[in-house]
């Protein structure tokens, strides 16, 4: 089973701003979101950890409680969307449900493009049903990332990926058996 969680709130989330590859830390919330979390989840044992490299996502494993002893792979498949002109607007500001429409993939000055995005993310996921077939991995990141799990796992379409928002700490779980 793969454990999916987004980090922790931060100040950004708090004010809802984007925060692609900004290097943001949790704040009070987040930390405790986090703290919270981990009561709830100590007691699974986890085959492998797997963590976006960015100081939100790191810190809130840290604070999941208890886990610090697991062998823990920072991989960059999981990092945020690159935001780039968007970084530190709110959605209002530009078409937010166009930036993460798969199908018309619009190219950017500087942001990462849906399909390049959804590509490196969906190579880790197959990387899970691969290496980890009926075991249980945690693995902390980003709301972008959680988009494409649920687009790959759930099947959203166009119109239902930019809208898809879940919580600060919330834990999503998908089957790691391959699927055909």
């Amino acid at each position: 089973m793969i454990y999916l969680i987004r980090h922790g709130q931060t100040e950004w989330n708090k004010l809802k701003v984007m925060q692609g590859r900004t290097d943001i830390p949790l704040n009070e919330v987040g930390i405790s979101q986090a703290k919270t979390l981990g009561e709830k989840i100590k007691n699974v044992k986890f085959a492998k950890v797997f963590c976006s490299p960015l100081l939100r996502a790191r810190q809130t494993f840290e604070n999941l409680g208890g886990r610090q002893c697991i062998d823990v792979v920072y991989d960059d498949r999981l990092l945020e969307r690159n935001y780039g002109e968007f970084e530190k607007t709110e959605k209002s500001s530009f078409d937010y449900n166009l930036f993460w429409n798969l199908t018309k993939n619009v190219k950017y000055k500087r942001a990462e493009c849906a399909k390049d995005f959804f590509d490196r993310v969906c190579d880790f996921i197959k990387m899970l049903e691969n290496e980890y077939a009926e075991k249980d991995v945690l693995v902390v990141t980003h709301a972008g990332v959680t988009k494409v799990f649920k687009w790959y796992f759930d099947g959203l379409n166009d119109e239902e990926i930019g809208p898809y928002l879940p919580n600060n700490c919330d834990v999503l779980t998908y089957s790691t058996e391959k699927r055909k």
